[in-house]
């Protein structure tokens, strides 16, 4: 009984999963296959798909892209660089042991970034009124990328369907790029804070105090303050400003088509 549980103690044994993981082209993949109890024993690596071998123990036996080093004494790393899109799919380590060999697998995705097709996606147009215009983009990389369109200005594209003489409508949306951050100014500073948002119909800025107090603003010249609940208009003048009026405003963008949207803004007032 001792020696048989002695020999199953011997017997190599796969420590861990090698696993799936996804790299990027170009660079470098890298497999790890840890064995205990390897003894005598030897580690190929070979592709899954057709059985190709790579490599036994340290010595590649295919490509100079291939190397195979140990990391511990007891992991041996397939490594391939630099990877290629082919190189993409699954990897076996194989274990030497009689009678029937001991293997695992692991698979490499490689990750290649979007890329315009310049051939297959349309130049600049022109057209009459009224023509029925297709613009096409065409892009290559893994995973399959996702082409979105929009309009360089950051206006809302105004688009028909088949058939009907009305564009559809866009919910808003702020425009960020050209909309204030949080803002720092001195007492007595002026200040307008900006807000942009795209949409059709073009969406209404209201402002208001994230607070839910009344907003103090000045008419230009004047040193009075009046309250207001909420301001319309895409820009909010703060003439001569105090600390008062310091804290969190919000610009909210609203058409007929839901939801709403928002962007916080701070003031502070040194």
């Amino acid at each position: 009984s001792h020696v048989v549980n002695r020999k199953l103690i011997d017997v190599p044994q796969f420590e861990r999963p090698i696993g799936n993981h996804t790299f990027h082209i170009g660079k470098e993949a890298v497999l790890g296959c840890s064995v205990i109890n390897l003894g005598k024993h030897k580690v190929g690596w070979l592709r899954a798909e057709d059985q190709t071998v790579l490599s036994l123990n340290d010595r590649v036996v295919l490509s100079p892209r291939y190397s195979v080093n140990l990391d511990t004494p007891s992991t041996w790393q397939l490594r391939i660089r630099p990877l290629r899109a082919e190189d993409r799919g699954c990897y076996m380590c194989q274990i030497n042991t009689q009678p029937s060999m001991k293997w695992q697998i692991g698979c490499i995705d490689v990750y290649v970034p979007p890329d315009i097709i310049n051939e297959e996606t349309s130049a600049d147009v022109s057209a009459q009124e009224l023509d029925n215009v297709t613009l096409i983009c065409r892009a290559s990389g893994h995973p399959p990328p996702k082409i979105t369109w929009r309009r360089e200005d950051h206006e809302p594209m105004l688009l028909k369907k088949v058939g009907s003489r009305d564009f559809y409508k866009v919910p808003p949306d702020i425009i960020n790029e050209e909309t204030s951050a949080d803002v720092s100014a001195q007492e007595l500073d002026n200040v307008t804070l900006i807000c942009r948002a795209s949409g059709h119909p073009p969406p209404k800025i209201t402002w208001r105090r994230e607070d839910h107090e009344p907003m103090l603003l000045k008419k230009v010249g004047s040193r009075d303050f009046y309250k207001v609940e909420s301001y319309v208009g895409s820009s909010l003048p703060l003439w001569r400003v105090d600390r008062r009026q310091m804290g969190a405003f919000l610009c909210i963008a609203a058409n007929d088509v839901p939801p709403a949207v928002s962007k916080r803004i701070i003031l502070n007032v040194n």
